[in-house]
């Protein structure tokens, strides 16, 4: 008869960073200033950037539960944010 071994939770570092701060009050410095010089807008591109990344997505990756959470880091916004002056390409781009 095999005998089963307990089966251990997963201890990864953001588990242990996690289970340190619990309870504590967090004090982030305003990084605001380290930024000033970055752009503050969001592209007026972003609705056409967001279902060119959508469709992709779902071109892509087959699995519906990875799709949710590609979808969630929410792609489009990060674009649109990080680099808002750049206009999109309006031709075909082929990744072959």
């Amino acid at each position: 008869m095999q005998e089963h071994l307990p089966i251990m939770p997963s201890t990864t570092p953001v588990d242990l960073i996690t289970d340190q701060l619990k309870g504590q009050t967090l004090r982030l410095p305003n990084l605001f200033g380290f930024y000033s010089q970055w752009p503050n807008q969001i592209s007026p591109h972003y609705e056409q950037l967001r279902q060119t990344i959508e469709a992709k997505i779902d071109e892509w990756i087959p699995d519906e539960h990875v799709r949710r959470k590609a979808r969630k880091v929410d792609l489009p916004m990060f674009s649109a944010t990080y680099v808002p002056v750049v206009a999109p390409s309006l031709r075909s781009h082929s990744t072959t």
